[in-house]
């Protein structure tokens, strides 16, 4: 009968050990879900921006055309322009990485072999990405509000 209840004892510390992670690993995702907005910083200073790249200049392009994006619980996404809907798609957190695949662009399906993971950093709660603007010494930084 002790046979038994080591047996029931380790079945039972298995379980509550393949709880936690599940719930860590589901828990991560979801703290992420939410609606993020965009907004422009300098990373470096640029004493020639090119034309239509200063710091003023992007800020302007970003409230003239305000850019969002909506993780949802679900492990789905959208990437919106001034309301419209430019990417849906899916996405995961692996370590201190967002990334967003692309299922349809502007209402067109993406087929599966061309679609890919665009990679965002994630910087104490905000989604950053340094690609676009980077070489103008500027990046786009996406918090929840």
């Amino acid at each position: 009968m002790s046979c038994q209840r080591n047996q029931c004892g380790r079945g039972r510390a298995i379980f509550l050990l393949v709880f936690v992670v599940v719930a860590g690993l589901t828990g991560c995702g979801r703290m992420m879900t939410g609606t993020y907005h965009a907004t422009i910083e300098p990373v470096q200073s640029v004493t020639t921006p090119a034309p239509g790249y200063s710091l003023e200049d992007v800020r302007a392009k970003l409230a003239a055309e305000p850019e969002e994006i909506e993780l949802r619980a679900n492990q789905r996404f959208q990437f919106r322009r001034a309301g419209e809907v430019v990417w849906d798609g899916v996405w995961r957190v692996d370590g201190e990485a967002l990334y967003l695949r692309a299922e349809t662009v502007r209402g067109v399906a993406v087929l599966p072999k061309l679609q890919d993971d665009k990679r965002y950093r994630l910087e104490s709660g905000a989604i950053v990405d340094e690609g676009r603007y980077g070489a103008y010494g500027l990046r786009v930084v996406y918090r929840r509000k």
